[in-house]
């Protein structure tokens, strides 16, 4: 009597490197606009021509206020519809020790954290006099020295 063996299963053949199948993407959005926002059906459709299926955007404003991860199922010329993965509220400028935390000397005049993009900033009241300082050491240098210049003026 003859006994027949089950073929085995061959593994999947479509095992692929994620960065070959996907990108991921980060996107910064201004302060003030929110995740609803983003995921409104024409926030992301000027980015159409970049995303495509299965492609991971990660989303901050520039207060990094909140924090989101979404994932784009479809991306054509007149629609761009994502699913949200997974989002959070952040509150790192009250965290102790992280960007922003430090109280400025002068309420008018002070070095704040304003989120990837501005980055360390100099602030006078709402106006910023210098940003894109990449510790808030160097933000505070440049205070220190835009101070005996606006001084001896």
């Amino acid at each position: 009597m003859n006994t027949v063996i089950p073929l085995r299963k061959a593994a999947p053949e479509r095992l692929a490197l994620a960065e070959t199948i996907r990108r991921d993407w980060f996107l910064t959005v201004l302060s003030g606009h929110t995740i609803e926002d983003v995921m409104g059906e024409d926030y992301l459709l000027p980015l159409s021509n970049r995303l495509r299926r299965h492609d991971q955007i990660t989303v901050s404003d520039d207060r990094d206020s909140f924090f989101a991860e979404l994932l784009v199922l479809e991306s054509s010329s007149d629609r761009v519809r994502v699913i949200l993965m997974r989002a959070s509220e952040l509150s790192i400028a009250q965290a102790i020790g992280a960007p922003g935390s430090a109280k400025p000397r002068d309420l008018d005049i002070g070095v704040e954290y304003k989120g990837p993009f501005l980055k360390w900033c100099v602030v006078k009241g709402e106006k910023i006099l210098k940003d894109k300082c990449e510790s808030q050491a160097i933000a505070a240098h440049w205070l220190g020295q835009y101070s005996k210049t606006a001084g001896a003026a």
